[in-house]
């Protein structure tokens, strides 16, 4: 379950104010924050959305780019973990065209990446049409590409 004040920062994704730049969300130990780099409809603009946790930047969003990157930031901490996880639950629908889910969860001391991959399971069967693939060792970072209607 996410906590209100995850809620309200993936809210601000959902509805992000492209035009707008620096800090449009802002609440205890998390911000969220837009920068333009370059000249709008150049080859050199980029739009970026950054996520920081106590300062630490844990999600980086290249808009013009298509690109998110997720770090820990060599924290590896509860409070960490539940912010990377709202934030791949909702970049998720749009990675792999909605196909897959990721998540971090921690087993002995040890953080790893689970992803689900949606599966057609046939009708009257599983009504659970993601499975589980084998998890793999959290990396510290890991950037994906997202699709165009990412907002």
């Amino acid at each position: 379950m996410a906590r209100k004040i995850e809620t309200a920062m993936v809210q601000t994704l959902r509805t992000l104010n492209v035009n707008r730049s620096g800090i449009v969300f802002s609440r205890d130990n998390t911000t969220v924050e837009i920068e333009h780099h370059g000249t709008y409809l150049t080859p050199s603009y980029e739009m970026v959305v950054k996520v920081k946790l106590h300062g630490s930047v844990i999600c980086r969003y290249n808009r013009t780019l298509e690109r998110v990157t997720f770090s820990d930031c060599g924290y590896q901490t509860a409070t960490t973990k539940s912010r990377l996880n709202a934030l791949l639950e909702y970049f998720s629908a749009y990675i792999n065209g909605g196909w897959s889910r990721y998540g971090i969860f921690q087993s002995k001391h040890v953080w790893y990446l689970q992803e689900s991959s949606l599966r057609y399971t046939g009708p009257g069967k599983d009504s659970h049409p993601f499975v589980p693939l084998k998890p793999v060792e959290w990396p510290g970072e890991l950037t994906v590409s997202v699709n165009r209607n990412c907002p």
